[in-house]
């Protein structure tokens, strides 16, 4: 093969690099969370009623034909159900059914799937599980190690000091709660689908096959029997008995045990009557091949989202990452799989989690930033491909239509004139402010006067657009928000460190008699369907929507 000369290597990387560039569309940085406040109505947008349609539609295709973008479908022997939902509307947003052939003919179960229907959920049971936790005694003891409440863990961590090999032995008074909870434990990882057949057989100790029961003695020596996966707070790697290990500290700090736990602090405050912790009734369970169903319910995602039983700022922390992956667009929460969304005008993550136990596959997916999250529940011959495969058509398709949704929401209330209110002091009825709404993160501030000074041009020393982002601050009433300027400014060139959106840094930075000047408050009408006045608090100027 003949090597291409240095000539012919410079013009086809610069090809490249002009391709690249070109095809690289840019779009303003803006600070992490929603661009514009969470939807009220989805349901009654064009956004979402066409991405209902497409998604429907999409689906039916990939059940006719098979084939998908993201694999091969086969869906003649797996049941599965959809739901998309928003934080407030009490109906849901979208639901699909699909009975496989032959679920008319098992012998347990239902003969047809509707919303009552129960699913096993598998590793949800993690994220059930940190919820009663957060629910019963909050997030304190997350730096705290795993030895304060487990004594048989303290012995083992005191019999094998840190002289010991590392290599060899768990490193317990290293593990803390928050690091099981995020598998950042570092330890086995308790899979059924291994065999772990000791050497000398009478070293056994958990029998580790799905259905035999196992003593909380014989599970901590099953675990200490193994080897350390990885050191602790190296780099997530998935266990199973971290989550073991995490009810027996809850149940040392409450003196109350899970199950009972989850029923007094979870299902009944929320009264999720189709929620169980062990074995649902039979009758109502989708059971293909006549396996056995335990759990089953989407309300309890619409709580987490709503901070039903947890504090908003614990559910703000506890939405947030705990560590990364070895892939960019994967990081990873306590126990949160966190996937970046499908769009193109800004980051927007996913917070989810699967979990698979027998002919079960299901996942639950999260969207904070517009107040949405959606289950998709699968059991049969084949659930995981098409748990997985329906969860990428709806977040291809509904990703993009949520941002739409709420920027159309957004265009409602926020977009329009304002004018300035005569007080006598700076602002005068001549100046106006504008707020558009467009594709790009946050409202465009368009045009913006004080004393007919046109401020919008002043800020273009500094960056291309003024833009505001909430600040996840809002009145006890409800009908004032906070918002924050974001001064945008393409890069002219792009780099590890140059180029990078660090508007984060420049929030609150000038500031006027102890206020910002990127400091906004926009008031509402009473029903929240109508911005009224706008505030520049920083500049001492106020205007009114007439």
């Amino acid at each position: 093969m003949r090597l291409p000369s240095s000539r012919s290597a410079s013009v086809a990387l610069s090809l490249l690099l002009i391709e690249s560039t070109l095809a690289k569309e840019y779009h303003p940085c803006s600070l992490l969370g929603p661009d514009v406040p969470i939807p009220k109505k989805v349901s009654g947008t064009f956004a979402f009623k066409d991405a209902a349609v497409s998604i429907q539609k999409a689906i039916s295709d990939a059940l006719s034909s098979g084939q998908t973008s993201y694999g091969t479908l086969n869906a003649s022997a797996t049941s599965f159900s959809l739901d998309i939902f928003s934080l407030h509307e009490e109906d849901g947003l979208f639901t699909y059914h699909y009975d496989a052939p032959g679920l008319a003919n098992s012998t347990d179960g239902v003969k047809k799937i509707d919303s009552n229907s129960i699913y096993r959920l598998g590793s949800i049971s993690k994220l059930l599980t940190v919820y009663t936790f957060l629910a019963s005694v909050g997030d304190l003891s997350f730096n705290e190690p795993i030895t304060k409440y487990i004594p048989e863990l303290a012995a083992y961590a005191a019999q094998h000091a840190p002289s010991d090999d590392a290599i060899d032995f768990m490193d317990w008074d290293s593990i803390t709660i928050g690091a099981l909870a995020s598998q950042l434990g570092g330890i086995p990882s308790m899979s059924r689908r291994s065999s772990r057949v000791p050497a000398n057989i009478s070293d056994a100790a958990c029998p580790n096959f799905y259905g035999i029961p196992c003593t909380r003695a014989a599970l901590i020596g099953s675990i200490n029997f193994e080897h350390p996966a990885v050191a602790p707070f190296h780099g997530p790697v998935y266990s199973n008995a971290g989550f073991m290990l995490l009810q027996f500290a809850l149940e040392k700090m409450t003196n109350a045990s899970l199950p009972s736990l989850f029923t007094d602090k979870v299902t009944t405050p929320l009264n999720l009557s189709n929620t169980y912790f062990a074995n649902a009734p039979l009758n109502q369970g989708v059971v293909p091949l006549n396996d056995a169903t335990a759990l089953r319910h989407a309300d309890v995602v619409r709580a987490m989202l709503s901070s039903t039983l947890l504090p908003a700022p614990l559910t703000r922390r506890w939405m947030k990452p705990h560590t990364f992956t070895a892939y960019a667009a994967t990081l990873v929460g306590a126990p949160w799989e966190i996937y970046k969304a499908p769009l193109t005008e800004r980051d927007v993550w996913m917070y989810t989690k699967g979990g698979d136990v027998g002919a079960y596959s299901t996942n639950f997916a999260l969207l904070p930033d517009y107040g949405i999250g959606f289950t998709v529940l699968a059991t049969g011959g084949d659930p995981f491909q098409v748990k997985t495969i329906v969860s990428d058509i709806v977040a291809a398709i509904g990703v993009p239509a949520f941002q739409k949704a709420a920027k159309e929401e957004a265009e409602s209330v926020y977009a329009g004139t304002y004018h300035g209110i005569d007080s006598g002091t700076a602002a005068n009825e001549n100046d106006v402010l504008v707020l558009t709404v467009d594709s790009n993160p946050g409202l465009l501030v368009s045009s913006w006067s004080i004393n007919g000074t046109d401020i919008v041009s002043a800020y273009r020393a500094v960056g291309d657009q003024v833009r505001l982002n909430p600040s996840g601050l809002v009145s006890k009433k409800g009908t004032k928000e906070g918002w924050r300027v974001v001064l945008t400014e393409e890069p002219a060139v792009d780099g590890a460190f140059v180029g990078e959106c660090v508007d984060w840094f420049d929030v609150d930075l000038a500031v006027l008699g102890g206020v910002g000047l990127d400091e906004f408050v926009i008031s509402l009408s009473g029903d929240g369907t109508k911005a009224v006045g706008v505030e520049a608090r920083g500049w001492r100027v106020g205007y009114e929507r007439r």
